[in-house]
């Protein structure tokens, strides 16, 4: 069962076309909602970790991420199969 964005409406603030706050360390993401979600689940690399997000709210963006990359997969299989 795929998440989707209003599961997360509770933890950030819309600033701008694409922007968003975060409601826990106040830190603006500027390129989105997914972005945003890796904000959340402190991935490293693509954007500064959020050190106040919950623990459950953590796991949480965690599975959705991983749900979201494996229908990307899937998408990209079924696009490129050949009968």
């Amino acid at each position: 069962m795929s998440r989707n964005t209003r599961d997360f409406y509770d933890h950030y603030v819309k600033v701008g076309p694409k922007a968003v706050q975060c409601n826990y360390y106040n830190k603006i993401i500027n390129t989105g909602i997914t972005r945003f979600k890796k904000h959340l689940s402190t991935q490293r690399g693509s954007v500064i970790e959020c050190p106040n997000a919950p623990t459950d709210l953590r796991k949480l963006v965690i599975q959705a991420l991983k749900e979201m990359r494996q229908n990307k997969r899937s998408c990209r299989q079924l696009r490129d199969w050949e009968p």
